[in-house]
């Protein structure tokens, strides 16, 4: 058996007090480790008192508040959680099975919708809270645990069924007389039984029940419960001959192999002719191996029906999800469309807006005219002969321009003064050497007038 890892988890929690205050802390802390969605649910509509605050998970802060709450709101808090609870007893099975109840969700890879899984964990203190839970196990969730303690016992049972096939056996299983408890309220309860024995002879069988007290009457004399159940051979047969719930609500799926143990077979065509016509028209074609195997086909067929009547469901909602979003898609670019619209014809109003456009085609119309009639006229010759004169006057005029701007009237005398100036350039470099290299006291050459002698004389 194994559960899938991504459905959301619901945990309801019936009671707040000695038990389940103490299993609250640890359903939190649960929560907040696994990495899915995980709903907690406390139920109780008990306030604290102070003689809890001795064995009960709560403190003199919590007095005179409601237990359910107090629980909630604590470790919701401490865990970053959703504080959920419900601050009344809840007696009415109906509200407990609409509590327990996951939504479905459809996963689109499988086609199908999936519901999630609920928890019920029930920590109260009477029988008749039992019995409430033990009926919505069987019709509205797939696990329920039961914990009950006495002064020095306790036990927990848990129940667990999946595909309505269960695979442990939930607390009235386990606990029959709990079926027959009202909690001590004082009523008592009596319950005959007449067979015949192998020889024909009548025998009465009394069972009284008082609180929890319970006795046993065989014909008038008191008789032990395992020497009752030894006459008749095994306690499954005993019980659901004597209580038709047990057989019901316990044996479920071994109520079947109970009766096929004691009933004789009955031919296929037997149980055809007390069939509908109907009935024999839809069965026509199946060839019954044996009960067990037409059981089971017909199961699996059901089984294929259903499946495939809820991917249809699922594929007929997300095409009208689907077709939903198309129309307000489409409402959507209508608006769109439509704003665009407006807009437009406000630009072009703009565009319009001081002319007087009657007036322009009138006037686009002549032009229009006047542009035909020139299409119409033949063109004249084309003469190139004075264009080509004027061409060369505009080029004769450029060349002298462009004389005029690179000749200037100064040029002869500058061609005149410039000679002169590099003489005295010439004789100014001289002079500027020789000055540089000669100093004071340096001797220098004196050249005699009329002596080609060279002699030195010093300054």
């Amino acid at each position: 058996m194994r559960f899938s890892d991504t459905l959301s988890v619901k945990i309801v929690l019936l009671g707040a007090g000695g038990t389940g205050g103490h299993i609250a802390p640890h359903l939190y802390r649960l929560a907040y480790a696994l990495d899915r969605e995980v709903e907690i649910i406390i139920v109780d509509g008990d306030t604290v008192e102070r003689p809890n605050l001795v064995r009960q998970n709560f403190c003199v802060t919590d007095l005179k508040q409601n237990k359910a709450r107090v629980i909630a709101e604590r470790y919701s808090a401490a865990f970053g959680m959703e504080a959920n609870y419900v601050s009344h007893y809840i007696e009415d099975e109906q509200e407990l099975s609409d509590l327990v109840q996951c939504p479905k969700i459809f996963r689109p890879g499988r086609a199908r919708f999936e519901e999630g899984y609920t928890i019920l964990i029930g920590a109260v203190d009477n029988d008749k809270s039992r019995v409430m839970c033990h009926s919505v196990f069987r019709n509205a969730c797939r696990l329920y645990i039961d914990s009950g303690n006495g002064e020095y016992q306790g036990q927990v049972v848990c129940g667990v069924k999946l595909d309505g096939r269960t695979f442990n056996r939930p607390l009235i299983s386990v606990f029959p007389t709990v079926m027959e408890s009202e909690d001590k309220d004082g009523r008592e309860i009596r319950l005959s039984l007449s067979y015949l024995d192998q020889t024909g002879t009548e025998h009465t069988i009394e069972r009284r029940r008082k609180d929890d007290k319970m006795e046993i009457a065989l014909d008038g004399r008191s008789i032990l419960q395992r020497d009752l159940v030894s006459m008749f051979g095994d306690l499954d047969e005993f019980l659901a001959l004597y209580n038709p719930l047990y057989f019901i609500e316990i044996l479920q799926d071994g109520g079947r192999k109970l009766l096929e143990k004691h009933l004789p077979p009955m031919p296929q065509e037997s149980i055809l002719a007390q069939m509908s016509e109907t009935m024999c028209t839809a069965l026509a074609g199946y060839t019954f191996i044996s009960p067990e195997a037409a059981l089971v086909n017909l199961r699996a067929e059901k089984k294929e029906i259903e499946e495939a009547l809820l991917a249809y469901s699922g594929r007929k909602e997300m095409a009208a999800e689907v077709a939903i979003r198309q129309a307000d898609a489409k409402n959507l670019l209508s608006a769109k469309i439509a704003d665009l619209q407006k807009r437009a014809d406000q630009w072009e109003a703009r565009r319009t807006e001081g002319l007087d456009m009657k007036a322009l085609n009138l006037e686009l119309i002549e032009m229009s005219d006047r542009h035909n009639e020139l299409l119409q006229e033949k063109p004249k010759p084309f003469d190139p002969a004075p264009y080509r004169e004027r061409q060369a006057k505009l080029r004769e005029k450029i060349e002298v321009r462009r004389q005029e701007i690179y000749e200037s009237k100064l040029t002869e005398q500058f061609a005149k003064v410039e000679k002169p100036l590099q003489a005295l350039l010439v004789k100014f470099n001289k002079t500027s050497r020789f000055f540089e290299v000669s100093g004071a006291g340096d001797s220098m050459p004196l050249m005699p007038p009329g002596s080609h002698d060279r002699r030195a004389y010093r300054l």
